[in-house]
């Protein structure tokens, strides 16, 4: 894209360090019930783990927040207007999971997690954790592993694969999912409805698309 008009470098330091979100009960990750996804967190992981080990691969590197979320059936709120988790997480072909992020906000599922063998840290804990993991291969996503993440990965281990399957995986939705995304379009197609018929019987003089913005 940028021809010879410009050098793209890595930067190998994080440029937003020095500010600290603050957490609190509006911020904090949740999960979501089975009954709500359609499989459950154990079932998730049992497909993920034979799918790697039929790729013949020790570890996966999840940088997808929402392969994430979709892996552990959390959601978040670190993006406006989507339900996203910042996390990131490396799962092993031994159904260990270790998960990367701010971990003040997973306050009310630590204890779940640890049950689960699920492992929490830091993101600055990532090359530290790495270290220690077993296996000689890793798969990651080339898609939205960024080169710093994966020049640490290829310095301790073979990258043999670069493409996540958890998005094949979670293309495929269940009965629920289905049931959930008909109730969602009848539920939009209703709003939209009444969004029309408030513009029709509207002044148009009187309006802007601030009134509008807050109407919706």
């Amino acid at each position: 894209y940028f021809n010879k008009l410009s050098n793209l470098i890595p930067i190998n330091s994080n440029l937003f360090n020095s500010k600290i979100e603050k957490v609190n009960k509006d911020n904090l990750v949740y999960s979501i019930n089975s009954s709500i996804a359609g499989e459950s967190l154990q079932s998730k992981i049992k497909r993920l783990k034979k799918i790697i080990n039929n790729m013949k691969i020790d570890n996966l590197f999840i940088s997808s927040n929402e392969n994430v979320c979709w892996l552990l059936n959390i959601r978040g709120r670190d993006l406006p207007n989507s339900p996203v988790a910042n996390f990131q997480a490396i799962f092993t072909n031994r159904k260990k999971i270790y998960l990367f992020g701010d971990i003040r906000k997973l306050k009310k599922l630590k204890k779940k997690f640890l049950k689960k063998n699920i492992k929490f840290f830091e993101k600055d804990k990532f090359f530290q954790i790495l270290c220690s993991i077993k296996g000689k291969s890793f798969c990651i996503d080339s898609k939205t592993c960024s080169l710093f993440n994966e020049n640490l990965i290829n310095s301790k281990f073979n990258i043999k694969k670069r493409n996540d399957p958890i998005y094949i995986l979670k293309s495929i939705k269940n009965s629920i999912e289905v049931k959930n995304m008909k109730d969602i379009h009848i539920q939009d197609g209703v709003a939209v409805t009444k969004f029309l018929y408030w513009i029709k019987n509207s002044n148009i003089d009187k309006l802007d698309e601030i009134k509008v913005e807050k109407k919706l």
